[in-house]
């Protein structure tokens, strides 16, 4: 379940957006593997391009 302030298009984009981390998440533990993930650096960095406000950032 997502929701969006902007319009049910951006809810849908935060679910296939969801979607896809997921996928590479499963591909990566198929091929026995763990994905790095980012850096807290590199949030930090794409929260201030796209002016996200997180607790994360």
């Amino acid at each position: 379940m997502a929701r969006s302030d902007v319009s049910v298009t951006h809810a849908v984009d935060r679910i296939e957006y969801a979607e896809t981390g997921a996928r590479y998440e499963y591909l990566d533990l198929v091929a026995g593997r763990r994905a790095e993930g980012l850096t807290r650096d590199e949030i930090k960095r794409v929260a201030t391009a796209f002016d996200i406000d997180s607790p994360w950032a």
